[in-house]
């Protein structure tokens, strides 16, 4: 459950909200949109954690635990993605080889 937060600490819903539209993009697929979401998100990261006045301790390690939750789920989905796209490489240079093995068994 996400406290309610005030004042300094309105970046953390902000934190929130960013990854949760990361793994959102992530389940559609859409690495462009994870990849620019994460560069706003890393960039209010840095903000709190370099700022004069930081968030209040509980409530920033409330919002660190989520992220890594979402971070988490963020990593199994890229590497199903990952590991789907090397599956359709490896075929795409089966069906290579066996289109060159047929010319040349062909003549053509």
């Amino acid at each position: 459950m996400t406290p309610a937060w005030h004042g300094e600490e309105a970046p953390l819903d902000e934190i929130l909200t960013l990854s949760a539209a990361m793994l959102e993009a992530a389940r559609e697929q859409d690495w462009i949109a994870v990849a620019n979401l994460d560069v706003t998100r890393d960039a209010l990261l840095k903000t709190v954690f370099e700022g004069m006045r930081r968030p209040a301790p509980a409530a920033l390690a409330v919002v660190v635990q989520q992220v890594l939750a979402f971070d988490r789920q963020l990593m199994a989905l890229g590497e199903q993605a990952r590991s789907e796209f090397a599956s359709a490489l490896d075929g795409m240079r089966q069906g290579r080889r066996a289109q060159a093995a047929y010319s040349e068994t062909s003549g053509e």
